[in-house]
């Protein structure tokens, strides 16, 4: 069943405070071991609930703690449902340190329903119990005393006047041995200057400074006066000469003389090892060298090697190959650059179509390379 509960917390309260208020006037009257809680119960249709029903009431040092510093059962007779029951009555409030100052929670459970939530907060008038202290042994932080102040303080230590607690005092005992040499005191404020002595003999002389900045150029002088005429200078060069005159009329043709000798050929022959390719402007010679190399490593061979060559560019090649010379093959280093670390070789053997792209940089090689001489015939 669900229950409704209405309860007016510690409504006891003042009966507790009267009750200890009235053990300050009588000696060795204790205060009373139990509160007083009132409340109102209703069932889950909110009708007030008659007749008994089990109550079970419990104490806990947190709002959310799992168990209970005290615990006590009540068979509790609802009128109206209106109830009244004396907490501590059964198992006492006063012992174990239950209220000892600290915060504490009061959670209900009714019959075998769940305890309610929220549990709620201890006033603090219920902790008047800890006036049952000052019966027996007390147990103060300190004392004070009205009108005078502290004689105890929180250590243990007698703090009060010393009168009466000090006997006569005694004679005088032996002298103690010297104790030890204080530390230095500080140093004291300085004295006035003495009188200035006699001027030194000069020092030595200290080395060159170094030579400054040039200073800025001064303002140019006063032209003066022109000197004598000089003797007369050597002739100067000739010249450029005039503009051309006009064509004269063209004279008669003479005799053609007799035909010379032929010279010779402007056109060099092909080193050994070269294929001549013969073409309209020009000879070309062109071998392959199949030694596999980096790209520089072929220029250096073909050079130092095959009589002062340069590898060929993709031009020449092409050229060799369209005119019956010699063809291209896969893997032979040209040329020609198309970018600062690319470079191209051979990678078919169709003329219009040969050229593979390669790095430099890279350490890579090629199986072959073309050399190739070229002379131009006027």
């Amino acid at each position: 069943m669900r229950w409704n509960f209405g309860l007016r917390r510690w409504l006891g309260a003042a009966t507790v405070g009267m009750a200890v208020f009235m053990a300050a006037g009588a000696a060795q009257a204790l205060v009373p071991p139990t509160v007083t809680h009132q409340g109102r119960l209703f069932d889950g249709q909110g009708a007030p609930v008659v007749g008994a029903v089990d109550l079970v009431f419990a104490i806990y040092d947190a709002p959310d703690a799992v168990d209970p510093i005290w615990i006590e059962n009540h068979s509790i007779d609802f009128d109206d449902g209106f109830f009244s029951v004396q907490l501590g009555s059964l198992d006492p409030l006063d012992q174990g340190g239950v209220l000892n100052g600290s915060s504490r929670w009061l959670g209900i459970t009714v019959g075998h329903d769940a305890e309610m939530t929220p549990r709620g907060e201890i006033a603090s008038v219920p902790y008047a119990l800890v006036c049952n202290d000052a019966i027996g042994d007390i147990n103060p932080a300190s004392v004070n005393i009205a009108n005078f102040g502290p004689v105890i303080d929180a250590d243990g230590n007698w703090v009060g006047p010393n009168s009466g607690l000090i006997g006569p005092a005694g004679p005088a005992g032996p002298e103690g041995p010297a104790g030890p040499a204080g530390p230095a005191g500080p140093a004291g404020a300085d004295g006035a200057d003495g009188a200035v002595g006699p001027v030194g003999p000069p020092g030595p002389a200290g080395p060159q400074g170094a030579t400054g900045a040039q200073g800025a150029q001064g303002p140019i002088g006063p032209i003066g006066p022109q000197g004598a005429t000089g003797a007369q200078g050597a002739q100067g060069p000739i010249g450029p000469a005039g503009p051309q005159g006009a064509t004269g009329a063209q004279g008669i043709q003479g005799i053609q003389g007799i035909q010379g000798v032929p010279g010779p050929t402007s056109i060099a022959a092909c080193p050994a090892g070269y294929t001549t390719v013969n073409l309209t402007r020009s000879t070309l010679c062109i071998r392959r060298d199949n030694t596999q190399a980096t790209w520089a490593g072929a220029m250096d061979r073909c050079y130092n090697t095959h009589s002062g060559g340069q590898l060929c560019t993709y031009a020449q090649l092409r050229r060799s190959c369209a005119n019956a010379g010699l063809q291209p093959a896969d893997g032979g280093w040209l040329a020609d650059r198309l970018a600062d670390d690319t470079v191209i070789y051979t990678n078919s053997v169709d003329c219009n179509n040969f050229d593979g792209t390669s790095g430099t940089l890279n350490g890579a090689t090629q199986v072959a390379m073309y050399c190739c001489l070229e002379w131009m015939k006027y």
